[in-house]
């Protein structure tokens, strides 16, 4: 609920996870607390514009340097899977929204698969392709990718998905778990940006 997404609630909640975390003992809550923290302190840096990515696109070419992030566009990256139903059920259901909301607003939506086998990748991509555009692309190796390590969305747990992150013109994490396209706060977001 926006909670920690402004720079005065944010310092609230890493000042309180941390004396918080002095009270833990349990080695998987400390975990978790560690997550929380470095997803809020993620929050206005900035992902490298030249980063290095290697990553998948439809055409089976290895792109090492995503060009979406030299785009001056606010850039909408979606994680999701071929096996995720509600991943692929906002792809649904948020089309129109998302074509309005391209037309709107200088965006692009990337979508970035965590599939572990390429060919279900490939399969889904081509099933779906109407609902993506042509910024979709296999990310290799999630736990150790170099944009997740970056956004800082890594959980211990694995990353939970469908999962949104809003990054402005200029590369800056604006949200690194934003609602999804479909939710009206998103289009808020969005407008906080003009």
């Amino acid at each position: 609920n926006g909670m920690g997404k402004d720079q005065n609630s944010r310092l609230y909640f890493t000042k309180f996870i941390q004396n918080f975390q002095e009270t833990l003992s349990d080695s998987t809550n400390i975990q978790a607390m560690d997550d929380i923290y470095s997803e809020l302190e993620a929050l206005n840096a900035f992902v490298p514009e030249y980063l290095h990515q290697p990553l998948l696109n439809t055409k089976k070419d290895t792109v090492k340097v995503p060009a979406f992030l030299q785009h001056k566009k606010i850039k909408i990256l979606n994680f999701w899977a071929s096996w995720c139903e509600p991943c692929i059920r906002e792809f649904k259901n948020s089309q129109a929204i998302r074509d309005r909301l391209t037309s709107e607003y200088n965006v692009e939506f990337v979508y970035l698969s965590l599939d572990a086998n390429q060919e279900k990748w490939l399969q889904s991509s081509q099933q779906f392709q109407k609902l993506l555009n042509q910024q979709n692309y296999l990310l290799f190796n999630p736990r150790k990718s170099t944009l997740i390590r970056t956004l800082r969305i890594k959980s211990s747990y694995g990353i939970s998905i469908p999962r949104y992150v809003i990054l402005d013109e200029q590369n800056r994490v604006i949200d690194n778990n934003a609602p999804p396209p479909s939710s009206p706060e998103f289009e808020g977001i969005l407008n906080s940006l003009q």
